[in-house]
């Protein structure tokens, strides 16, 4: 049976500086799964501003999904962020209650 020797104190310090240093960096600069999502949440602010601007209503969920290539729930998520950034109000429970609080903020279309 192989043994595994053990780490000195010094590895084990180190081992955790990196992981300090590891967690500071993504507190500061956002990864990439972070900006992708970003990504995907301005997509779906851009498509509920079309959407209501071209037929006077809002999207339903899964036209939304179907729009931005994404499932249901993941449109729940980003339109949960859109509401905690004060960019959109729903009523939750009523189908097509999505209210744009800034139109102005639309990106162009």
């Amino acid at each position: 049976m192989l043994s595994v020797p053990d780490r000195t104190l010094s590895e084990r310090r180190l081992t955790r500086q990196s992981k300090s240093v590891r967690r500071l960096a993504r507190s500061i600069m956002p990864s990439q799964a972070q900006q992708a999502q970003q990504q995907v949440t301005e997509h779906v602010y851009g498509f509920v501003c079309q959407f209501i601007s071209e037929y006077g209503f809002s999207p339903s969920l899964r036209e939304i999904g179907a729009h931005c290539f994404v499932g249901r729930s993941t449109v729940q998520r980003h339109l949960d962020r859109l509401e905690a950034q004060g960019r959109i109000a729903r009523e939750i429970g009523q189908p097509r209650t999505i209210r744009l609080l800034n139109p102005d903020t639309c990106p162009e279309l």
